[in-house]
C-alpha cells in the first residue's frame, strides 16, 4: 500500500541528503555567508563539531520580515523562477540548507540586515520554531548549530571518530577559503584559533596562506593571458573571462599526498570527469611516491555549468564537458613540455637531428575521453588478458604511451572543438638525436660518480649525468616485459588472504587469468597456491603482501574500472621485479661498467624515465652553469 510520508519522515530523510555531518553544516553556513558579501567569516567548533557549530561573518545580514520564511523547506532569496537556473551567480539557490539544518539540530541564529535598526533571534528545535524575537545586534548574521541529529539516531551512529570529523572541517574551510580568497576566513576550535586567512588580493597568496611552504615559483603557472596566445577558440567557446591554473612539475609536489582545489566561478566544487583525468594524467607524469598540487580557478559563463547535481552541490558538471577537460589536459600537458626535466631546456640544434626517425612529420597528440567501462563489462576484460598479454608489447605500447588517459585520433570530428598540440619541435623524447647522446659518454671524460648513485660524463661543454639505479631499473624493466611467460611456480606454504567481500570473486577471476592460482574459501578469504614464476623465490611473502596492499590502494568501490587496475597491476609486477634486480644506490662502478651501463640503457627503445617515472639521466650544458653563477645574462 503507497502511503503518504508525513512531514516529520520526509524533512528528515531530505535532510540527510543536504547534511550528512558537521562539516556540512559548515559548507552550507559558509555559502551564505559568501552570498551576504561578507568580507569576515568566522567559524567555530566545539568538539570537533559534535557539540556545537558556529558560522558568524559581517555580511549584510537578514532582515526581520525575511526572517519569518527561514527554517521554511525551498525557501531561498537567491533564485524566483526555472530560468535563473541556467545564470546562477550565487553559491546557494535550493533553499533547502537552513530547512534541512533546523530539522536535525538545535538552531539559534542570530541577524540584523544592513538596512534595519535592530536585529533579531530565531531558534529552532528539531524544525520547531522556539523562540522569534527583536534583539539588539550588530551587522551581519550568526548561527549556532547544536544537538545535530539528536533527533536521528541512526544518522548519528554513523558519525566518525573527533579526529575524522575535524578532519572533514578543515577540507571544507579550506576549499571555501580558497575559492573566496577575497574574504578573511577565520577557524576556531574550542575557543582556540587554528588557522586565520586575511582577505588577499589574488589567489597566489590565498594559496601560500593554507599552504604557507609551498613554493609557487616553482610550479606551473598559466593565466588567461597565456591560454589566449595558444588556444583562443576553447576561451571563446566557453567565454571564459579568467583562468588562473597552477601545478606541480618534477620540480614540485607533495611527498605524502594530492592536493586539489577547484573553483567555477567562485564556487568551491569538483567535476569528476576533470579530477579523473589530471589523477591520471600525474600517475604517468610523477614518480611513484610523489603526488601532485593543482590548483584552478575559472570564470566563465554561467549557462556552462550545472551547480544542480546533487543537493550538497560538491559536483559540477560542464556543458560541452570532454572538450572542456580534454582542453585543459592538452594546457597543462603544453606548459609541462616547456620545461620539461630534460634535455629539450638547451637550445643547441646540434643534439636535434632533422632526419630522426622516430619522429612523425605531423604528429600530432589529442586527449579523448576513455569511457567509463561498465560492472557487466568483465567478460570482456577477461578476453583482453587473454588475447592481448602476458606482457605482450602491444599491451606494454599502450600503458606506456599513457593510452589509459588519452590515446591518438585518426578521424577528427569537425563539428566538435578540441585543441590538439602542434608540431612538438621541443619535445626531448620525439626529437632527441640518440647518435649525439652517445657521444657524451663514448667520446666523453669520466669523472667519475657522485652521492654512490650518479654518473658523470663531460664532452663538448656538456654534462650527461646518468642515475645508476633507474638506469638499470628501465634496462631489467624492458628485458622482463619482452620475455616473460605466464609460467606459475607453486608455493611451498599457500597464502591465506582476506579480501572485501564484494570483490572477491572479481579477484579471484583476474587473478587466475593473470596466473596467479587462488581459490576462494569464505566470504571474504581465498588461499594462494601458485604465483608468477617471475617472482624471486626469496620475495614470495614480500610480493603477496604488497599486491594485497596494491588492490586495497587500487581498486576501491566504484573508483577504479577493472582494465585500469589491470594494467597497474602488471606494471606494478614488472617494476618491482626490475627494482629487485637492478644495481642499487651504493653500488661502486668502475669507467668501464660505467660505459656498459650506458650502452644498455641507451640501446633501448624505452631509456628516459625508470618504471615508477623517475629520470634515468639529465643534461646541462655549459651556458646554463654560466647563468646560473651570472657570468652570463
Amino acid at each position: 500500500m503507497i502511503k503518504k510520508l508525513p512531514k516529520e519522515v520526509w524533512s528528515k530523510i531530505q535532510a540527510g541528503e543536504v547534511i550528512d555531518g558537521p562539516s556540512a553544516i559548515v559548507r552550507e553556513l559558509i555559502d551564505n555567508s559568501l552570498d551576504a558579501n561578507a568580507k569576515n567569516i568566522k567559524v567555530l567548533v566545539e568538539d570537533s563539531g559534535l557539540s556545537k557549530v558556529e558560522v558568524e561573518d559581517d555580511g549584510d545580514g537578514i532582515s526581520y520580515d525575511d526572517s519569518f520564511l527561514l527554517f521554511t523547506n525551498h525557501a531561498t532569496s537567491k533564485i524566483s523562477s526555472f530560468e535563473e537556473l541556467n545564470n546562477i551567480k550565487t553559491l546557494g539557490f535550493r533553499g533547502e540548507a537552513l530547512y534541512s539544518i533546523g530539522s536535525v539540530s538545535y538552531v539559534t541564529i542570530k541577524s540584523k540586515n544592513i538596512n534595519d535598526d535592530i536585529g533579531f533571534q530565531l531558534i529552532i528545535n528539531g524544525g520547531k520554531k522556539i523562540i522569534h524575537e527583536k534583539i539588539p545586534f550588530s551587522k551581519g548574521t550568526r548561527v549556532s548549530v547544536q544537538k545535530i541529529f539528536f533527533n536521528v539516531p541512526a544518522r548519528e551512529k554513523f558519525l566518525e571518530d573527533k579526529r575524522k570529523e575535524f578532519n572533514k572541517f578543515k577540507e571544507v574551510f579550506f576549499n571555501k577559503s580558497y575559492a573566496g580568497w577575497n574574504t578573511s576566513f577565520s577557524l576556531f576550535s574550542e575557543n582556540k584559533m587554528i588557522y586565520e586567512f586575511p582577505l588577499c588580493e589574488s589567489i597566489e597568496k590565498r594559496i601560500n596562506q593554507i599552504y604557507p611552504n609551498l613554493d609557487l615559483t616553482k610550479m606551473g603557472n598559466i593565466d588567461l593571458s597565456d591560454i589566449l596566445k595558444r588556444y583562443q577558440k576553447f576561451v571563446e567557446q566557453f567565454q571564459i573571462s579568467n583562468i588562473k591554473l597552477i601545478f606541480s612539475n618534477r620540480f614540485s609536489y607533495s611527498k605524502n599526498r594530492s592536493v586539489f582545489h577547484f573553483a567555477f566561478n567562485g564556487r568551491s566544487a569538483t567535476n569528476e570527469n576533470l579530477l579523473k583525468r589530471i589523477k591520471g594524467f600525474y600517475l604517468n607524469y610523477l614518480p611513484k611516491g610523489f603526488y601532485p598540487y593543482f590548483f584552478m580557478e575559472i570564470t566563465m559563463l554561467p549557462a556552462f555549468l550545472d551547480c544542480n547535481v546533487h543537493p550538497a552541490k560538491k559536483n559540477i558538471k560542464i556543458t560541452s564537458e570532454n572538450i572542456f577537460v580534454s582542453s585543459i589536459l592538452q594546457i597543462i600537458a603544453d606548459k609541462l613540455n616547456e620545461s620539461q626535466f630534460s634535455f629539450n631546456k638547451y637550445k643547441d640544434e646540434s643534439f636535434i637531428s632533422s632526419d630522426n626517425t622516430h619522429v612523425k612529420e605531423n604528429y600530432e597528440i589529442e586527449y579523448k575521453v576513455i569511457s567509463e567501462i561498465e560492472k557487466n563489462k568483465l567478460s570482456e576484460v577477461e578476453n583482453r588478458i587473454d588475447n592481448n598479454f602476458f606482457y605482450g608489447n602491444k599491451f606494454y605500447n599502450e600503458i606506456t604511451n599513457n593510452n589509459l588517459f588519452y590515446e591518438q585520433n585518426e578521424e577528427k570530428d569537425q563539428n566538435e572543438f578540441e585543441i590538439q598540440n602542434n608540431k612538438k619541435e621541443n619535445n626531448f623524447y620525439k626529437l632527441l638525436n640518440i647518435e649525439n647522446i652517445n657521444q657524451l659518454w663514448k667520446n666523453g671524460k669520466f669523472l667519475g660518480q657522485i652521492f654512490n648513485t650518479y654518473l658523470l660524463f663531460e664532452y663538448n661543454d656538456k654534462l650527461l649525468i646518468l642515475d645508476q639505479h633507474a638506469a638499470d631499473e628501465r634496462i631489467s624493466y624492458n628485458i622482463l616485459i619482452n620475455n616473460v611467460d605466464k609460467k606459475r611456480r607453486v608455493l611451498l606454504f599457500p597464502k591465506i588472504i582476506e579480501i572485501n567481500e564484494e570483490y572477491i570473486e572479481k579477484i579471484i577471476v583476474l587473478f587466475e587469468k593473470a596466473g596467479i592460482e587462488i581459490t576462494r574459501l569464505g566470504k571474504n578469504k581465498a588461499q594462494i597456491f601458485a604465483i608468477l614464476d617471475i617472482v624471486p623465490s626469496y620475495d614470495e611473502d614480500n610480493f603477496i603482501n604488497n599486491t594485497i596492499e596494491f588492490i586495497k590502494d587500487n581498486l576501491n568501490i566504484n573508483k577504479m574500472e577493472i582494465q585500469e587496475f589491470i594494467s597497474k597491476f602488471y606494471m606494478h609486477i614488472i617494476a618491482k621485479s626490475a627494482c629487485h634486480l637492478a644495481m642499487k644506490q651504493g653500488d661502486k662502478l668502475t669507467e668501464i661498467e660505467a660505459k656498459k651501463l650506458c650502452e644498455k640503457l641507451f640501446t633501448q627503445n624505452e631509456f628516459e624515465k625508470c618504471p615508477h617515472g623517475r629520470p634515468t639521466f639529465f643534461i646541462i650544458d655549459k651556458e646554463s652553469f654560466e647563468k646560473f653563477f651570472l657570468r652570463k645574462k
